[in-house]
């Protein structure tokens, strides 16, 4: 939450926020390494499940922060703020372990010292404060036409870390043509946390703590010689004979209850964030304004880290000295200007061309792609698109649900099933690109994120694990996510009178998603190709045609489109290929307002089975890793929701949401129920 003030003119501004967060920590520790990373002081946070280790922790996070923004003369700004923020709970990195070598305080007199080296999960504090202030001032150079940004930032904290941040830019217009160049330069200095150490001695004997099945305290040293503790000494619990003293059963199994931390200090880190070092960075940034609100930029950057760059260094330990250089480029788009800025030549604000422009068919409800054009040559469009697909509930099998020892028999050809899914989540993130070069032809970019989670149990009746397999998918599930496939489209209008409308779109879709996404490695047993569904594209070039017609009459409007999807080659880089697809789909719309519009869809969607197979190995544990069980008919009944802001600084944007519910399944083979889909969309027009 938060807020601004404005006073004195508007020269003057105080800004203030507050924030609180919630963190649940669920780790899961590496399976090869666990024999070997002492893990006791987090024993009573260590989850075991499906032969995996969780670490789990929760942690809070308050921040607030207080700011004044003071324009001191017509060229001249400061902006100062302060922040203060208060960590409490796990604030550990579970991944981080730290190396403490424990010598034997008997050997150090001797030629040849001896001892034993171990990993322990690092051990911070449980609490942090942190107190930031930084301040900006900004000055307009009149000789240069150009800006100059300096800033500096002071962050201290209760853990010793204090940091020092220096930057500065040249924001540089270039001519009257809309370029803009800005150099940058940027400096970072940090101090090491009271608690950090690359590796830590101890001078004692290691050992741990335990209780024998009598209750007494007892200790197992590095040499797996049990004895007893009695305030400051350690007596054997074997005579010179090996004979158990005091009734102790030498082979008894002590449970472990704690790490005898001994003269290990209370928290130690040897995460390279926590070391000391200075940091200097370095680059240029290219702008060209395109008008109508868009603007191209492209980047580069370079990044230096040694310890040795550290204010105030004598040198440290320069292990974890690195550097890197990143290029960047980007589209931007700024709404107000497109619809505050009167158009040259039209006698009309481009706020009354958005609307007007906007007011000659309705748009399809949210789950239609492809279903409308820009209207006007020169006319451009940038939106947002968002899809959640869920499945869950019941397995099934055609239109009938299974059991799990059908399953068992018949879901994996050959084999025999060992584990279903629970529940598999889509979503999907895409970014509309829409450009009228006439106005019968427009182009489409739209580049897609993917990302998917799904979670199994373990079929009853299953058989046990094949030897060499270790299963652990019941520890968290499996996730994917990243760049999936690219489409692009032209959309050519074929019929443009009152109340009717048709297009048709001639697409492609480009193989940029991965199709060789591999099971997370847990285990150096692990590995193989994750499920089919679970990759993040088709891995082909595929055909993505479809026709649409639209009608609209008073406050009613309608459309009906089909669609398809043509894989255009044999098969991918892992050996398959994606089932053809179609779809018909029919809607009808009616305007609540003048703004706001209601719709209902109905569906029907044909998808074919996979074809061919992986050509890379797969663990093969459940129907999702066999082709034969992907795609079928679909029927499903739609209901959403359309927006448009009609006027005023931001008309031309535009929102959509519509909820897919399935009617009617008829799965190929044995696959996980479907529950829906939501799609949510926003678009802006000029």
């Amino acid at each position: 939450m938060g807020g601004r003030l404005d006073f004195n003119q508007k020269l003057t501004s105080v800004k203030w926020g507050g924030g609180y967060t919630s963190s649940k920590i669920g780790a899961i520790l590496d399976h090869d390494s666990s024999p070997y990373i002492t893990k006791t002081a987090y024993e009573s946070q260590i989850v075991r499940r499906s032969g995996s280790e969780i670490l789990r922790g929760d942690r809070q996070d308050w921040v607030t922060n207080l700011g004044l923004t003071q324009v001191l003369n017509k060229n001249a700004l400061i902006d100062a703020n302060i922040g203060y923020t208060h960590s409490s709970g796990f604030l550990e990195n579970p991944y981080k372990a730290t190396s403490i070598i424990f010598i034997d305080p008997a050997s150090l007199n001797n030629s040849s010292i001896t001892g034993d080296v171990r990993a322990l999960i690092e051990q911070r504090p449980d609490i942090r404060n942190q107190v930031a202030l930084n301040a900006k001032y900004i000055q307009y150079i009149n000789w240069f036409n150009a800006a100059m940004h300096l800033g500096y930032r002071l962050s201290v904290d209760d853990w010793g870390v204090n940091t020092h941040t220096f930057d500065a830019s040249w924001v540089q217009p270039i001519g009257s043509s809309g370029w803009t160049l800005t150099p940058r330069i940027r400096y970072y200095s940090q101090d090491a946390a009271s608690f950090y150490r690359p590796y830590l001695f101890s001078q004692q004997t290691y050992s741990r703590q335990a209780v024998d099945s009598l209750g007494r305290k007892i200790w197992i040293d590095q040499n797996n010689i049990t004895k007893q503790y009695f305030g400051e000494t350690q007596f054997d619990l074997v005579d010179q004979n090996g004979t158990p003293v005091d009734g102790f059963q030498v082979n008894a199994q002590p449970k472990i209850t704690s790490f005898d931390a001994g003269k290990l200090p209370d928290h130690f880190s040897s995460d390279h964030r926590l070391a000391g070092f200075g940091a200097l960075s370095g680059g240029v940034v290219l702008n060209k304004m395109l008008g109508k609100g868009v603007a191209l930029e492209a980047g580069f950057e370079y990044y230096t880290r040694a310890s040795s760059m550290q204010v105030g260094s004598g040198g440290n330990n320069s292990f974890a000295d690195f550097d890197y250089y990143v290029a960047n480029a980007a589209i931007k788009f700024d709404i107000e200007p497109a619809t505050s800025l009167p158009m040259v030549g039209s006698g009309r604000s481009s706020t009354s061309h958005a609307h007007a422009s906007q007011h000659h068919h309705a748009m399809p409800p949210a789950g239609v792609m492809f279903g409308h054009m820009l209207d006007k040559s020169g006319d451009f469009m940038a939106g947002y698109r968002f899809m959640y697909n869920w499945t869950g509930g019941n397995m099934m099998h055609g239109t009938h649900k299974v059991n799990d020892q059908t399953i068992v028999d018949q879901g994996c050809s050959s084999d025999s099933c060992r584990f279903v899914p629970t529940f598999m989540d889509m979503r999907m993130h895409m970014v509309d690109l829409m450009y009228a070069p006439t106005h019968w032809l427009n182009v489409m970019l739209m580049p897609t994120f993917m990302d998917m989670d799904m979670n199994l149990r373990r079929l009853d009746g299953a058989p046990p694990p094949k030897p060499g397999v270790h299963e652990h998918t019941g520890a968290a599930g499996h996730e994917t996510g990243a760049v999936g496939d690219t489409y692009f489209s032209s959309l050519i209008k074929l019929l443009d009178i009152p109340g009717h409308h048709v297009h048709v779109n001639l697409g492609f879709s480009a193989p940029t998603g991965k199709v060789d996404i591999e099971l997370r490695r847990m285990a150096k047993i692990d590995g193989g190709l994750i499920h089919f569904g679970m990759q993040l594209g088709s891995g082909t070039w595929d055909f993505t045609p479809s026709l649409t017609y639209t009608g609209d009459h008073n406050r009613w409007s309608w459309g009906t489109q089909f669609s398809g999807i043509k894989r255009l080659e044999a098969q991918n880089k892992s050996g398959y290929r994606l089932g053809d697809q179609f779809q018909a789909t029919t809607w009808g719309g009616y305007d609540l307002t003048h703004w706001l519009t209601v719709t209902a869809r109905g569906a029907y969607t044909w998808q074919d089975v996979i074809h061919r197979d992986f050509n890379q190995f797969n663990h093969r544990i459940g129907p999702m890793d066999f082709p034969s069980n992907y795609g079928g008919q679909f029927f499903d009944l739609g209901f959403g929701v359309n927006a448009r802001i009609p006027g005023g600084r931001f008309a031309g944007n535009r929102f959509g949401v519509e909820w897919l519910q399935p009617v009617r399944n008829d799965f190929n083979g044995f696959q996980l129920d479907r529950q829906g889909m939501l799609s949510a969309t926003w678009s802006y027009q000029f």
